[in-house]
């Protein structure tokens, strides 16, 4: 709709969206995506309040159609004595209707919760599970997703284990539910909340429900238009509270009943990568990407998967992609170096990783893969300051001082190269090489007698060449 009326729209004109609700959710039900740029040229207009005058001509209209009789004496007193809603006077002459009262100051509800309240209970009276439709109105809007009849019908059976359909059409009939396009909603959710705390009750938590929510709307017998989106709109919200596995389920449904586009499996995409099926999710962002989903984020996610599968070629282009696409973070010029050095590109490394750092990145394996990277360029010295950086940054495995020390060696800092030989040994690691390397180290030192026995443990761990033996002698 907002594209359609930036289209039509020409210089100096205007468009207006109206209104009766502010909740958030219902924003959120109308589709619009707060990021759209022609949704940013709405500015938001409160209408001025009603007149006193005007709330009296309208109290006195709506008794005159639902034949309700009033003194038109107590007119302004009752709208005084009101919270100067129309809600609130259409709630009032109904609910004299109903009980065959005239209107007056005596039986005047004087806001909108006193008025609610009244009608709740009376419903709740009238009608079993009426406490259960609200309650899945609620968990189905806390699931981000539409209350459409035929989902709250269901979810409201499940939790009463009865036929709720009597109820919902008792509370439309008395004006405690709206229906519009086939979408049921609260008039008022501020005295729902209210109501509910009034007769010991209380509205529903989504931990523990989402199972519910997820069978009412895989199951629902009558799915209504719009469910494909719905179930779309569904792997996107669990993802959101990484459900993963049962947002790939949920996939899976919609998959199989003709669901095809690039928003569906760029989120199945994203839980199965959350699960360790990097192949599988690698598989639904190539999907994604094929029904024109172009953006950066999607290269780049699909760049995850393939490093997770050793890919790095396609890491590099993906990322490469993403790069050209403009605005990107530092994460991708580092992810782009960190797999040309897999590549054995350490030219193209070295300028990605310059970028990372230049633009803010300044975390322990940035600095680890970039003095991989200098070690591979035979510039040890700038290895060396990196992978000290890294381990000044918190990095304290065996890979970087087994790292830093032989490029320390290659530098002729000797007795550095024992230290972190030294240090990768006190870390667990027990090769023959690290005590080979060590050995070669305490000879530069003058260790002769350290040196014979680094060797002697490297022969000991399975070290039998000709070089080691020669050294030992």
């Amino acid at each position: 709709l907002l594209d359609y009326l930036a289209e039509q729209m020409k210089p100096g004109s205007r468009r207006v969206l109206a209104t009766a609700r502010s909740e958030p959710h219902h924003q959120k039900q109308l589709g619009f995506d707060q990021d759209q740029e022609p949704w940013q040229r709405f500015g938001l207009y409160e209408l001025p309040e009603f007149t006193t005058a005007g709330l009296e001509h309208i109290l006195i209209g709506l008794a005159e159609r639902t034949d309700v009789p009033v003194d038109s004496d107590d007119v302004g007193h009752m709208v005084k004595n009101s919270d100067r809603t129309l809600r609130t006077l259409l709630d009032n002459v109904n609910f004299a209707r109903r009980n065959n009262q005239p209107q007056t100051v005596d039986n005047w509800l004087p806001t909108q919760g006193e008025s609610w309240d009244m009608r709740y209970r009376e419903a709740r009276g009238l009608y079993p599970g009426v406490q259960a439709v609200y309650e899945s109105i609620h968990l189905i809007r806390e699931a981000g997703l539409v209350t459409r009849s035929p989902y709250v019908a269901y979810l409201s059976s499940q939790l009463t284990g009865t036929d709720t359909r009597s109820a919902v059409d008792g509370l439309f009939d008395m004006g405690l539910l709206g229906i519009r396009g086939g979408i049921l909603d609260a008039f008022s959710d501020e005295q729902l909340v209210d109501s509910l705390q009034k007769t010991g009750g209380a509205l529903p938590q989504m931990s523990g429900n989402w199972d519910r929510v997820i069978e009412t709307i895989t199951k629902v017998p009558e799915q209504p238009d719009g469910w494909l989106s719905d179930l779309v709109t569904l792997t996107e919200r669990l993802n959101s509270v990484k459900q993963y596995e049962q947002s790939i389920a949920v996939a899976g449904i919609a998959v199989g009943q003709g669901a095809d586009g690039a928003d569906l499996y760029y989120n199945r995409g994203l839980a199965r990568s959350e699960t360790g099926d990097y192949s599988g999710a690698g598989k639904d962002f190539t999907a994604a990407i094929e029904r024109n989903q172009d953006d950066a984020a999607l290269y780049i996610s699909r760049a995850g998967t393939r490093f997770f599968t050793a890919d790095f070629a396609g890491v590099e282009a993906d990322l490469t992609v993403a790069i050209e696409r403009g605005d990107v973070p530092a994460m991708v010029f580092a992810g782009r170096g960190a797999a040309r050095v897999f590549n054995a590109d350490y030219d193209g490394a070295e300028a990605d990783l310059a970028t990372a750092v230049m633009l803010g990145q300044d975390d322990a394996e940035i600095y680890l893969v970039r003095g991989i990277s200098r070690f591979y360029r035979a510039d040890y010295d700038g290895a060396e300051k990196d992978l000290t950086t890294a381990v000044e940054r918190g990095r304290d495995n065996v890979d970087v001082y087994l790292l830093r020390g032989d490029a320390r060696f290659n530098s002729a800092d000797f007795a550095g190269a024992e230290a972190d030989y030294s240090a990768a040994i006190k870390r667990g690691w027990d090769e023959a090489s690290v005590y080979f390397y060590r050995g070669r180290a305490r000879f530069e030192t003058a260790d002769d007698a350290g040196a014979e026995e680094d060797y002697s443990a490297a022969i000991e761990r399975g070290r039998d060449d000709v070089e080691v033996y020669l050294r030992r002698g």
